[in-house]
């Protein structure tokens, strides 16, 4: 575990470009403001001055042939034990070369720094889409030059505009998917654009928020797609309680916790909220809760459930969720309470194949069997209405819905051995645009269904 700072290595670096000398390199006096304190570091590296403030214990530097790679070997505070000829093979590749020189004419390099606190690594100009891929490979390498539970300093104030952007996006892919626990602690940019206006000073601007913009982009993609707010909860732990409840149903498709969860969102706050997440967050709350403005009873807002994760491809929970919203449908036209699982259960049977007779000893043997004998008479009851028909067309429309959904939902296996995965493809989408021609016919849903089959 350690402080590591990863920079990138410009080609400035003499005082006088025209007549190089060795030892005669250019400082700027770098001002870094932090916790109410303002602090000068004079160097010819914006990494130096990063290293010394927060305490790095390494440097990794990247750049191209061309960078200034003899002064960071001439640097005491880098190479304490230099060799005049090896940074004079140094200095000679530096000058002779360009965006044509092979890389391998610097391959002696990552050997001139063994053993210090640098490790260089090199990168091309990025004039084409293969020498971008070739630094995008080299980016990633990085992940082999770090230990577990290091933290990240990015300095992104040199080199070709073009890599920072490539460097930031490369690295958080790393944290995210590595196992090797390591964070980015500072994105920093020395502003020398305005050195002159500020007496000399160079300030090293902290960019964190990027890190902050990623992280929130990130989690509201998880949010819209995927009714995932995990990533919100770590970031607004105040509020973490009603983003991990809205995961958490969402997850088990438990859809009266989801009706209340999202109820909850709605009612945060921009008080809630950072700056930042207040250009992010209402926007994808307020678009969850236009998928509900139409909800009033819990069989619409099923629906609305099954559209959302129908829409995200999210196709065994869509089914799921249409498939009960029918049965509450039912439960709602017959005035009976849809929560109750011996009502679901009767609701059911209207909408099966099964002979009357048999299925009222099925429904009320299976809750005397479960000791629930105090829901008896009510079962008896319900079961007296048993004879009541349902319109071919609801029945049609459920066992559709329920054969989709216990294929896409239980994974059954439909003669797999007989049949490949692409016309088990065109099977399946054959059967959702027959049952989505079906389900239009369905009288009780007829308001809503517009918005589920467009």
């Amino acid at each position: 575990m350690a402080k590591v700072v990863i920079s990138f290595l410009g080609t400035g670096g003499y005082s006088d470009r025209d007549n190089k000398s060795r030892g005669k390199y250019r400082k700027a006096k770098y001002l870094i403001k932090e916790n109410g304190k303002e602090i000068v570091y004079e160097s010819e590296f914006v990494a130096e001055a990063l290293k010394e403030h927060y305490e790095a214990e390494r440097i990794i530097y990247i750049g191209t042939l061309r960078s200034m790679w003899e002064v960071v070997y001439d640097k005491k505070e880098f190479v304490k034990i230099t060799n005049d000829e090896r940074w004079t093979q140094i200095a000679e590749m530096v000058e002779r070369s360009n965006h044509l020189t092979p890389m391998s004419d610097g391959d002696f390099l990552e050997k001139s720094f063994e053993d210090t606190i640098i490790t260089p690594v090199l990168v091309k100009y990025g004039l084409d889409k293969e020498e971008n891929e070739y630094n995008i490979k080299q980016l990633f390498s990085i992940e082999q030059l770090l230990n577990h539970g290091d933290e990240l300093y990015i300095d992104i104030s040199h080199s070709f505009r073009s890599l920072p952007i490539v460097l930031t996006n490369v690295l958080n892919f790393i944290v995210e998917n590595s196992d090797k626990d390591i964070s980015i602690n500072n994105i920093s940019y020395g502003m020398f654009e305005v050195s002159d206006e500020m007496e000399g000073l160079t300030p090293i601007v902290n960019l964190s928020v990027i890190n902050e913009l990623q992280d929130n982009i990130k989690a509201a993609h998880e949010l819209k797609e995927y009714g995932n707010a995990y990533l919100f909860a770590e970031q607004i732990p105040l509020q973490s309680k009603i983003f991990n409840d809205f995961t958490e149903n969402i997850s088990i498709n438990n859809l009266s916790g989801i009706q209340g969860s999202v109820k909850r969102m709605m009612g945060l706050k921009d008080d809630d909220y950072s700056e930042l997440q207040k250009n992010i967050l209402p926007k994808i709350i307020e678009e969850i809760k236009l998928r509900f403005k139409n909800a009033k009873v819990a069989s619409q807002f099923q629906l609305a459930i099954a559209k959302w994760m129908f829409d995200n491809k999210k196709i065994g929970y869509a089914y799921i969720a249409l498939s009960e919203g029918i049965i509450t449908k039912i439960c709602e036209d017959k005035e009976i309470d849809s929560k109750k699982y011996h009502n679901r259960e009767y609701a059911k049977i209207l909408v099966s194949n099964s002979g009357l007779q048999q299925s009222k000893k099925r429904l009320i043997d299976r809750f005397s069997k479960d000791g629930k004998d105090n829901a008896k008479n009510e079962i008896k009851n319900l079961c007296k209405r048993l004879d009541v028909k349902l319109d071919k067309e609801v029945r049609e429309i459920f066992l559709q819905v329920s054969n989709i959904r216990n294929t896409v939902a239980h994974q059954t296996q439909i003669n797999l051995d007989k049949k490949t995965s692409k016309s088990l493809n065109v099977e399946y989408n054959n059967r959702v645009l027959k049952t989505s021609e079906i389900i239009k016919l369905f009288p009780i849903y007829i308001s809503n269904l517009n918005l589920f089959f467009r």
